[in-house]
């Protein structure tokens, strides 16, 4: 049935895009309703008295509701095909992104730790604050005839751990010289009565107490946190001795190696609250460097040679890393 006023299909007794009664049935009105509010359940029509206002707006509203649902009906068509489209790069994109998400959790994985492998270890001490800083402990020490010494070398080592950071941690020494200063006597009198025997041991001795008071800023006040220098003194002894003679048989070109070989061993045992480190430095490496340094300080008619000692300590901490406890396990299992 076709509305005469609007040109719109209808089958009721309105026309639902513009409400005008339809001609058949003029006498009665009848309305298919989808919400079930009047239908009749043996004819699924309802007759009504024709000129009922209310029914008349219900089934104009109703109408209004279908053109717009049409409406809306039709740019979803239009989407779905879209996507239907697009879908097969999404997937693509989709699979790609636990690849991508699981290599950053790796990379996450990686990093994490009390070490960051992101940050280099670093020496931040100036040149002419590392001169100071040792000219005054061998001044006042020699002043006071070493018995200063104690007090001086803890405020040596508190100025070298303030400016040390392994791989994004601060260093820190909390040793003092009243605490030093009993070891310090008895080492001194053990020395003189074996006639310097236990001078071997001394050296040993003062670098585990050293390391003993040597903490990362955070985990010095923790029970479980203990650094500790495992090295042996005989060991020591054999390590620098075989650097001596390293450097004597190759006339001095071996000493970088020589040093570079000391010093990992050095590393290799000294612990930091529970914490690792190596030494990576190589020879080839120092030798290069020093052959920088010391053109400078021939350039420089000497000036250089404050920075000598700034450059090559900068070096060996930048060297040295911190290894996490997770990979320290699993290397000592292995």
């Amino acid at each position: 049935m076709i509305c005469e006023n609007c040109g719109k299909e209808v089958n009721g007794p309105y026309c639902p895009n513009c409400g005008h009664p339809t001609e058949i049935y003029s006498n009665i009105k009848m309305e298919y309703d989808p919400d079930n509010d009047f239908i009749d359940n043996k004819n699924k029509y309802k007759l009504v008295e024709p000129k009922n206002e209310e029914i008349k707006k219900t089934v104009i509203r109703r109408g209004d509701m279908i053109r717009q649902a049409e409406v809306e009906s039709a740019p979803k068509e239009k989407e779905t095909v879209e996507e239907e489209k697009i879908q097969p790069k999404q997937k693509v994109q989709q699979s790609k992104e636990p690849v991508i998400q699981q290599e950053n959790i790796n990379e996450q994985n990686n990093s994490d730790g009390f070490f960051s492998s992101d940050i280099k270890s670093v020496f931040t001490g100036g040149a002419f604050g590392l001169f100071f800083v040792r000219f005054l402990v061998g001044f006042v020490s020699l002043i006071t005839l070493g018995i200063a010494f104690p007090f001086m070398l803890c405020f040596y080592y508190k100025w070298i751990a303030s400016k040390t950071v392994i791989n994004g941690r601060q260093m820190y020494f909390d040793g003092n010289g009243v605490q030093l200063l009993g070891k310090y006597v008895l080492w001194m009198f053990l020395t003189i009565i074996t006639v310097g025997i236990y001078s071997f041991f001394l050296v040993i001795k003062m670098k585990k107490w050293i390391v003993s008071h040597t903490h990362y800023v955070g985990e010095e006040d923790l029970q479980e946190s203990k650094s500790k220098f495992t090295g042996g003194t005989f060991r020591l002894f054999f390590v620098r001795l075989g650097a001596v003679l390293l450097t004597i048989v190759t006339l001095t070109f071996g000493a970088y190696w020589a040093r570079c070989a000391l010093e990992r061993w050095k590393v290799k045992h000294t612990v930091i609250d529970g914490y690792k480190q190596t030494f990576d430095g190589k020879g080839m490496q120092l030798m290069g460097k020093c052959a920088v340094w010391v053109i400078l300080t021939v350039i420089t008619v000497g000036i250089y040679s404050f920075w000598f000692a700034s450059s090559y300590k900068k070096w060996l901490v930048s060297h040295t890393v911190g290894v996490n406890k997770e990979c320290s396990e699993s290397q000592e299992n292995k």
